[in-house]
């Protein structure tokens, strides 16, 4: 979500980051600490109550928590509610079940309406993918065949049909395990890619492939962990179609495949873990990659294998889509998010802060952002940019990209920076000096690394929150002011007092 961070609207949200994690030396890390100015460091000895401190100083609006009930997550800040609105987003794909999450970061391919009931929060839904990601700006050069490695280098026979799976080892089950093997069994020439993790998993499957078929066990091969992730997503592009897993899809995992141009099959799963395949196929334009049961997911995979024709077909409609389809156009994703963000506060403020009265809000999809159709006409034209236009590197954003002179908005897209960040909403500019009573807004926490929060504030620029208004540039309506605010809730026998 680097890029995503980096692409709000300056004038209209202030960003901020809170990191919950060691220093990993990484890019990514790097970038955040240069790219986002109120970038925040939450040391581990810090207390649960001196970070939400920290954060409700800062005059946050709408905290986002970017782990949910994964490791290292620290939900115990959110539990004191330092920000007025706060929600949840991507690590965790369900619900928290607690009353100090307002909204939860959806879209109805993982979170149908007849799910609704199983979601303790309000849902803000996006209108293609919940998930958002940096593809299309930090892993261009995947786009070009000349950067893309052989089968050799990875010790990959050149004349197998290489069926591949990424995720870690757990998320196999015995009877998905059971359908991939028959599948081996039915393409004499197939091999089955997999990733070396957790070592102990691997064992286990060599050996229940060896009751199955003896034969089998020498057509599965485990590839070790591999970086940056540049190099893993071109080590992935030699694979010739993706098994999905089916409890637990994948989901960045998913994503890497289809921006490799790996097509892949999976199952329509019936709760969030297992409909994310699903939402990402169909967020690239490609329903023919869904299934409805495991009888259709072998013989698709078998028929994919032994019709090189029509496999051909669906990785040339893949390859087109990747600089077209909703998924990978981040900047377009950023701003139905933010037209989200106005929507929740606006209700903040209407419902005259009572959090029962809250509702769930539809983000309205702008579409096709200008930067992407840029990026995708120009990669039509010229190719790799970057080695096409060697003489007009001050037209190339950090990322490689030229853009025209005369689309402005596609410069500002490109020089806005990408990273981890918290946003609060700044109702009025002319009120910051006194943010203190005026912090009509939003914060966003949001996860880096193992761990991270974000926030954000919004000015009065910019337009409405309901449909194309804010976007045409209309006025943003202002809620009343609002009275100062205590930094914590009360606390009641050590635990805070949540409305």
């Amino acid at each position: 979500i680097i890029r995503a961070l980096l692409l709000h609207n300056n004038e209209e949200f202030e960003t901020f980051c809170y990191s919950l994690a060691k220093d990993d030396k990484s890019t990514y890390r790097r970038v955040l600490e240069k790219e986002i100015p109120n970038f925040r460091l939450m040391p581990k000895n810090f207390s649960d109550r001196k970070c939400a401190e920290m954060i409700a100083d800062d005059g946050i609006h709408i905290l986002v928590n970017l782990n949910g009930h994964t490791a290292g997550d620290r939900n115990g800040i959110s539990a004191l509610r330092p920000a007025p609105l706060q929600m949840v987003y991507l690590a965790y794909p369900g619900t928290m079940g607690a009353t100090y999450i307002d909204y939860n970061v959806v879209d109805k391919h993982v979170c149908p309406q007849e799910h609704r009931e199983f979601y303790t929060e309000r849902l803000l839904y996006m209108p293609h993918s919940y998930q958002a990601n940096s593809f299309n700006d930090l892993y261009k050069e995947i786009l070009s065949p000349e950067n893309l490695p052989k089968r050799t280098d990875y010790q990959v026979p050149e004349d197998a049909f290489v069926f591949c799976n990424f995720c870690r080892l757990g998320r196999i089950t015995k009877e998905l395990f059971s359908v991939w093997m028959r599948i081996l069994q039915q393409v004499p020439h197939g091999i089955l890619w997999l990733y070396k993790h957790p070592r102990a998993a691997m064992y286990r499957l060599q050996e229940a492939a060896r009751a199955l078929d003896p034969s089998l066990v020498g057509r599965i091969i485990f590839a070790p962990p591999c970086s940056p992730k540049l190099e893993h997503l071109k080590r992935v592009s030699l694979a010739d179609l993706c098994l999905d897993t089916t409890v637990y899809n994948g989901h960045t995992t998913g994503s890497d495949m289809l921006w490799a141009g790996v097509p892949m099959i999976t199952v329509r799963g019936d709760n969030w873990p297992s409909r994310v395949a699903t939402c990402l196929a169909l967020c690239v334009e490609m329903p023919e990659m869904v299934m409805q049961d495991l009888d259709e997911y072998e013989q698709t995979a078998v028929h994919l294998a032994q019709n090189p024709t029509e496999l051909a077909q669906w990785r040339s409609r893949l390859a087109a889509k990747r600089l077209s389809a909703p998924l990978f156009d981040t900047e377009r994703w950023v701003r139905s998010f933010e037209n989200g963000l106005h929507q929740m506060w606006d209700q903040w403020a209407e419902k005259k802060q009572e959090r029962e009265a809250l509702s769930d809000i539809e983000c309205h999809d702008f579409g096709e952002s200008p930067s992407a159709l840029i990026k995708r006409t120009e990669f039509e034209t010229f190719g790799s940019l970057k080695e096409s236009l060697p003489g007009k590197s001050d037209q190339l954003n950090p990322h490689g990209y030229a853009f025209g002179e005369d689309l402005k908005s596609a410069e500002r897209a490109a020089q806005r920076p990408s990273s981890a960040c918290a946003v609060r909403f700044d109702i009025a500019k002319s009120s910051r000096a006194n943010d203190s009573q005026h912090s009509g807004g939003t914060g966003v926490g949001e996860r880096e690394g193992p761990s991270t929060l974000t926030a954000t504030k919004t000015s009065s620029r910019g337009g409405g929150s309901g449909g194309g208004g804010r976007h045409a540039g209309t006025t943003l309506p202002l809620p009343p002011p609002q009275p100062p605010q205590p930094p914590l809730p009360l606390l009641v026998d050590g635990l805070p007092e949540i409305n």
